[in-house]
């Protein structure tokens, strides 16, 4: 567990500093907060012993549930704020930005950054049903926690974050979320069947006239994660801790939350960075090129950015917030696209309804048609671009589009399809 504490003080003391070098490992010693491990850091494991660990690789690779309204709620998102303090060594004291957003029930994903130092001074953990990765600060491709040929090292960060993902659960929810039996000691209790830790206990003492919460996460009667919520974050219908205290095995801090949203809503490219493809389902090699039929016929909603974007998680989160504002909820087949320029960035969002959806006000009719279409995958660098040269390459000198290029989110493929002129 050692390596694990280093590892840990390493990767805090890399985006304190905001430098690529960090100091040499600190002893062993009390930890007041850290961010992640960087599990690049940590041994390949060398025998088979080194794999045994809370996730049953058994279950991994599974597709995550179905997405499963709490009290109404699709999804979740919070915006806080982590004061660290001084340290003996004399580092100054900073502030962490959080966001944390859910799904329910396995969908998640945590950003912890410092804006000062900018985007690349920040941690990212991404969970999609039994499948969690992590991404470090300064790193370019995060590692799968979950992966078959993870090491000991991985799989206890994928059970404490699992656990911790727990225990926000349970804060924000609370008195839904899990199935609480009251024990009649003043306390209630809770089992879970994590997709990712297995069988997780939870305990909770509710609030009173103090509005203090608290909550612990078990697994086989270790205590994984204690969390205390504290204050009341004003809401209209929901009954929130204002800020919380969480301590696990190598950390302890606390945060206060900035916004909660409970109407948030977002699309599964946000948490997998990976997602499980089965064989009717794989679109084939990327420079597959095929002519479309026809472009659906739905109705659409274009919402226009002040200004092009080039990253796809500002624009899915665009996405997110427009079908919440529609309360058009995915199950019923209503989605987003994302609209191209000739230089692959995002100009707009087509909000496009359900096939056969009667169309209410601000929605055009639709606009069908013959089209072209190549695989992408849209967070590797120039990878749009190059798919834009290449339909533009594929399709005639002399064809016009009736509309921009789109990008297309197909079940867990993502495509660029380029509108082409009726024959």
């Amino acid at each position: 567990m050692r390596r694990a504490r280093v590892a840990l003080l390493v990767a805090l003391t890399a985006l304190v500093c905001g430098c690529d070098d960090a100091p040499p490992p600190a002893p062993d010693g009390d930890v007041p907060f850290s961010l992640p491990s960087n599990p690049r850091t940590a041994d390949t494991a060398s025998d088979e012993s080194a794999l045994d660990g809370p996730i049953d690789s058994a279950r991994a690779k599974s597709a995550p549930a179905a997405p499963a309204p709490v009290a109404g709620m699709r999804g979740l998102r919070v915006d806080g704020r982590i004061d660290v303090p001084e340290r003996v060594d004399g580092t100054a004291a900073f502030a962490l930005r959080t966001t944390r957003r859910w799904v329910f029930p396995d969908r998640s994903r945590t950003d912890v950054a410092r804006p000062e130092l900018g985007p690349a001074h920040r941690t990212r953990h991404q969970r999609f049903g039994d499948r969690l990765w992590f991404l470090d600060a300064g790193e370019l491709e995060p590692v799968e926690l979950t992966a078959a040929e993870r090491t000991a090292v991985h799989a206890r960060a994928a059970l404490e974050h699992a656990a911790v993902d727990a225990a926000y659960r349970a804060a924000l929810l609370w008195p839904d979320g899990f199935e609480w039996e009251d024990t009649g000691a003043g306390t209630w209790s809770a089992q879970i069947d994590d997709a990712i830790a297995g069988e997780l206990d939870l305990r909770a003492t509710p609030p009173a006239e103090d509005d203090r919460l608290e909550i612990d996460v078990l697994r086989e009667d270790e205590l994984l994660v204690h969390l205390v919520g504290f204050g009341r974050y004003e809401h209209p219908t929901r009954r929130l801790p204002a800020s919380v205290s969480v301590t696990t095995e190598h950390d302890t801090y606390t945060e206060t939350f900035e916004r909660i949203d409970p109407r948030a809503f977002y699309l599964d490219a946000l948490f997998a960075v990976e997602p499980p493809r089965t064989v009717d389902e794989d679109p084939g090699p990327s420079t597959t090129i095929y002519r479309i039929a026809r472009v659906p016929e739905r109705s659409w909603r274009r919402h226009a950015f002040d200004a092009p974007h080039t990253d796809l998680d500002l624009v899915l989160e665009r996405a997110d917030r427009l079908l919440a504002t529609l309360d058009l909820a995915l199950a019923d087949g209503s989605d987003a696209v994302f609209e191209l320029d000739d230089r692959a960035r995002f100009t707009a969002v087509l909000v496009r309804l359900a096939p056969g959806r009667d169309a209410p006000a601000g929605f055009e009719a639709p606009r069908p048609g013959p089209a072209l279409a190549t695989d992408v995958d849209p967070h590797r660098s120039g990878a749009l671009v190059e798919a834009l040269e290449t339909l533009g390459s594929a399709s005639s000198p002399a064809s016009t589009s009736p509309g921009p290029p789109y990008l297309l989110q197909l079940g867990d493929a993502w495509q660029v399809v380029l509108p082409l002129a009726a024959d």
